[in-house]
């Protein structure tokens, strides 16, 4: 679907111009010219044929991640991709964006159409010279939006760095080391990276007054490089190398409002994450992953017995905890850690809690009065919704912190 303008353009006897347009629709009325088509056709075989053929092997799936992990992890096939390009040009390093990975390689043969599905926006792979200063700025750049999966975080080859999501923004990286050695703020390096980076795109501002050795014009694309190295290796074995280490997690960072519950309970062994750099914080969690996480969180020992003691060891121990049940975990951590009942509210603050049993009811309540729970808006508890892995948290951090 689409259109077509004709611009018709007239002069008159007087020598002025008179211009004029007329749009013309493309859609589904405009029948289709055969010859035309079938030629179209003929070139589209051609170029699926071409595009099919085998370049290489995978010994192994390289996925660039169902959870965008490429945006804020080191990825087996992002090293492969910045391998492609620092092997081409032979330079000391290299960066690939990670948000212009787009899809993932499948074991087995590979070909050039599946390296233009993995880089699909074609674009052009540049050489530069850049100082180590605006190397180690544009890490900061890169990780600076993890805890949103911004495409411009780093994929690298020939450089190795950490980075701590604990960090505010510009803060975050950490021991940077080129070919093995300590990055050199002065020194200057051979960098490849795509154009788009080169010339600002994602906010890499600081490679503005980096020397160009190989600029876009005389460039190949990502893809052909990808494809070029490919073919040369024939067999294709890669993997994570620990180029990129993360600290803490790229989606609870210090501004994430349950940053304090996650680092502390994480830090003690109360909760763990869900990968590497990964919290998960809108994540659910079981009955059996909730009566465990607050029995450790009261005796150290993860026991899912709790829930018998609360009158609801018949339930599904597989399914979601949802928020009423967690107000009476709560309720249990709270009153066998400080000793004390839970206060019995004379009101409940929610408006939505008819629906819940006496007792859930009340302890949301006692929970609320005592300021350790919030709706999930204003006067809202949200009973039967499932409990996130950032509320259950939060809510047994206060407990603890009492």
């Amino acid at each position: 679907m689409g259109s077509i303008i004709r611009l018709v353009v007239n002069k008159e006897t007087d020598g002025t111009i008179r211009l004029s347009h007329e749009i013309l629709k493309v859609d589904e009325t405009v029948q289709e010219d055969q010859p035309l088509a079938e030629l179209a056709a003929g070139y589209q075989t051609k170029l699926d044929a071409e595009l099919g053929k085998k370049v290489a092997s995978l010994a192994a799936d390289l996925p660039y991640g169902d959870n965008h992990e490429s945006r804020f992890r080191e990825m087996a096939i992002g090293n492969w991709i910045a391998d492609a390009y620092r092997d081409y040009y032979g330079t000391d390093i290299a960066f690939a964006n990670g948000g212009g990975i787009r899809a993932s390689a499948k074991k087995g043969d590979f070909t050039l159409k599946d390296a233009k599905s993995i880089l699909p926006f074609g674009n052009k792979i540049v050489k530069v010279e850049a100082t180590g200063e605006m190397v180690l700025a544009a890490l900061e750049n890169g990780v600076s939006g993890v805890e949103k999966l911004a495409g411009g975080f780093l994929q690298v080859s020939g450089i190795a760095y950490e980075y701590d999501a604990d960090k505010p923004s510009g803060q975050r990286v950490r021991n940077v080391r080129i070919g093995g050695q300590p990055i050199n703020k002065d020194a200057v390096y051979t960098l490849a990276l795509s154009n788009y980076m080169f010339t600002g795109g994602d906010n890499y501002t600081m490679f503005a007054k980096a020397k160009p050795l190989v600029g876009a014009g005389e460039a190949l694309t990502d893809f052909e490089l990808l494809a070029a190295y490919a073919s040369k290796l024939k067999q294709i074995h890669v993997q994570p190398e620990g180029r990129i280490v993360v600290q803490g997690f790229a989606d609870v960072p210090s501004g994430h409002w349950a940053h304090a519950a996650v680092k502390g309970l994480t830090g003690t062994g109360v909760m763990s994450g869900a990968g590497e750099g990964r919290f998960a914080p809108n994540a659910g969690l079981s009955r059996q992953e909730a009566g465990e996480m607050v029995s450790k969180a009261l005796s150290g020992e993860a026991n899912a017995s709790v829930w018998n003691e609360l009158g609801l060891g018949g339930a599904d121990m597989a399914a979601p905890v949802v928020r009423q049940e967690l107000a009476l975990l709560a309720k249990w951590l709270y009153e066998n850690k400080t000793g004390k009942t839970l206060p019995a509210a004379a009101k409940s603050p929610f408006t939505d809690d008819a629906a819940m049993p006496d007792g859930m009811k009340a302890a949301a309540a006692g929970l609320a009065q005592l300021g350790l729970v919030e709706g999930r808006q204003p006067n809202q508890f949200a009973p039967k919704e499932p409990a996130t892995r950032a509320e259950v948290a939060h809510l047994v951090w206060n407990i603890l912190s009492k």
